[in-house]
């Protein structure tokens, strides 16, 4: 059994830039002895400032805090992507690399590569 909690913030901002933060808390209260506790608090800023002409730098590391476990992450992002149209789908490429500004247990990321690519379509009428 566990039990969580989370929360969303947004803010957007002129121009199709945005402010967003996501908060969560998970932590297992039952089950077999021999399994390692799971108390995990994990936070996320995102940042998505638009530049023009459909391009835009970003930032969304998420800060990680396995408190029983002693490991805990905070990587900090800088990156770029670009909206454009192919058809009728809006396309989104974007690239992230985070560092990580402090880690505390083994086996933690010193740096992550964040990428995807977005397709949204339209639906279509009838």
């Amino acid at each position: 059994m566990a039990s969580w909690l989370s929360a969303v913030g947004l803010h957007p901002l002129s121009e199709g830039s945005i402010l967003i933060g996501i908060f969560t808390w998970q932590h297992s209260f039952a089950g077999e002895d021999t399994r390692p506790e799971a108390h995990v608090v994990t936070f996320q800023s995102i940042t998505a400032l638009s530049i023009g002409g459909g391009y835009y730098v970003r930032s969304s590391g998420i800060w990680s805090f396995d408190i029983p476990n002693n490991r805990n992450l905070i990587p900090l992002g800088a990156g770029f992507g670009k909206v454009f149209k192919i058809g009728d789908a809006n396309v989104n490429p974007f690239v992230e690399p985070q560092f990580t500004v402090y880690h505390d247990g083994t086996g933690l990321p010193s740096f992550q590569l964040f990428s995807d690519l977005l397709f949204q379509f339209r639906k279509k009428k009838g």
